[in-house]
């Protein structure tokens, strides 16, 4: 039988590669932000703007040891964060190192874990009768979502009857502990006094997720999951109903990672290739109805097409709470030659049910002159979006008008977009923007996390840092210009 190691967060995946991501995430009041720092993940109170490390404490179940489970352990998260709208809580991604069924067991529904060990039974006396290990066992899909089932009948199994299985099968039965021997594990927590504390396990990711929302009425979770990120970004988007967990559906093999929800949570709205092959140019934007739950995708016309686009596995649907959409995409009329297709993006609205057609929001010369990421962010009450360059600068567009303001002017140095572009701009509030400026920037000297709005600018200097840029690795002492 293996080792069994005490269970460890491990460490950060997909933070460490060369696209800019998300890591800056505020609570819907906009008290607490979640940010995910080079030395940790750190909680940042939006008033006082202390920093703190997040730690997150085990629920114990009457079998969980703590020899096993710490009493507190870092939030680590290995990805995205999603805060629920109405409760306390929130939803992230962490790597485990050494898992044991007595550990996860008590972060599962009862009648989940009386299936799970049914199922594990079942597959070890088939074992001990002679059926090797990987047909034995419940059937995993080959998905970016891995099967919940099976990783938690093999950690059951280890855990319960390690020890005659191997005998058993030996090697075979090594490899099969060896797959779960790290998870990526997709957890909710509640959020008290600053502190997180795990309640249940949501999914069991295999591979890597680059966006996490909760639907308004918190009873939806939908994620983009990149299965082969080295041969193609494009992302799975999987909906997992909180009231049935186990049972998650993929929406789309071929998405762009960032999707949204109606504000009743009744639609969510994601961009999709037309096929799901992986190499694809043109894509639509969707509209799937959860009115009838996870049953009804897929059947009867759900999700509908809104709008045909070009397809990038970084642009944003975003929708507004008077329920237009703005999303991100290149502009073109086919055919075209090869020399006039569109090397940037532009935003387009569109209101259904209000107005036909679409709208160009970001007029041809503001364009020009900040040449956008896909990504974008909107206010909270729509009137204005937060835009990003390759080069770590950042703007604010007026919707209605489309009156452009650079923010964040400076120009950040560095090999890989991420270096440059340390985090999306996102909205604490309806008046206050948090991004990064770097070493030297007006808006924070010496580099770090920024407040920004139209009266003041406020600072966290060293927070989002690296050791290429300062050599300080905690952050300092906030900085608050009520004069700016």
């Amino acid at each position: 039988m293996k080792r069994i190691a005490s269970i460890v967060l491990a460490s950060l995946t997909i933070l460490s590669g060369c696209i800019p991501i998300q890591r800056v995430f505020w609570s819907p009041d906009g008290r607490w932000a979640v940010v995910l720092d080079e030395t940790g993940t750190r909680l940042v109170n939006g008033e006082s703007l202390e920093v703190t490390p997040l730690t997150i404490t085990p629920v114990r179940s009457s079998t969980t040891s703590p020899a096993t489970m710490p009493d507190e352990m870092p939030a680590d998260f290995d990805g995205p964060v999603a805060w629920f709208r109405h409760e306390p809580e929130l939803l992230a991604p962490v790597g485990l190192l050494g898992a044991r069924w007595s550990d996860l067991r008590g972060l599962l529904p009862e009648d989940e874990v009386e299936q799970i060990a049914a199922a594990a039974e079942r597959a070890r006396r088939i074992m001990l009768d002679g059926i090797p290990p990987n047909e034995a066992l419940p059937v995993d899909k080959s998905s970016a979502l891995a099967s919940r089932e099976r990783t938690m009948v093999i950690l059951y199994l280890s855990e319960q009857a390690g020890d005659e299985l191997s005998a058993r099968w030996e090697a075979a039965w090594k490899e099969v502990e060896t797959s779960v021997d790290k998870l990526t594990v997709l957890i909710r927590c509640r959020f008290h006094d600053a502190k997180l504390t795990l309640d249940r396990v949501i999914a069991f990711l295999g591979s890597e997720m680059h966006s996490v929302q909760v639907s308004p009425d918190d009873r939806f979770v939908s994620c983009a999951v990149v299965k082969n990120p080295k041969e193609n970004l494009l992302g799975e988007l999987w909906l997992i109903d909180l009231q049935r967990p186990s049972e998650p559906v993929r929406v789309a093999e071929t998405a762009a990672w960032y999707h949204d929800w109606s504000a009743d949570g009744r639609y969510l709205f994601y961009i999709a290739g037309l096929s799901d092959a992986g190499d694809q140019i043109l894509g639509v934007l969707n509209r799937a109805d959860l009115a009838g739950g996870l049953d009804g995708i897929g059947k009867d016309g759900n999700p509908e097409p809104m709008a045909g686009l070009l397809l990038n596995a970084l642009q944003a649907v975003r929708v507004l709470p008077d329920g237009q959409l703005l999303f991100s995409s290149g502009e073109v009329t086919l055919p075209t030659v090869a020399k006039d297709m569109p090397q940037k993006p532009s935003l387009f609205a569109m209101h259904p049910g209000k107005y036909p057609g679409l709208m160009r929001i970001l007029p041809r010369q503001a364009a020009e002159e900040f040449d956008m990421l896909p990504w974008f962010a909107p206010s909270p009450d729509g009137t204005r979006a937060a835009l990003a360059d390759e080069d770590g600068r950042i703007a604010v567009l007026t919707v209605a008008t489309g009156e452009l303001q650079i923010v964040q002017p400076t120009r950040i140095e560095g090999k890989e977009t991420s270096d440059r572009l340390r985090t999306y701009p996102v909205w604490r509030n309806n008046d206050e923007l948090t991004f990064f400026a770097p070493p030297g920037s007006e808006l924070c000297e010496q580099g770090g996390f920024v407040l920004w709005s139209k009266d003041k600018t406020r600072c966290i200097p060293g927070l989002l840092l690296k050791e290429s840029d300062h050599p300080a690795t905690q952050p300092a002492e906030p900085k608050q210009d009520p004069d700016r």
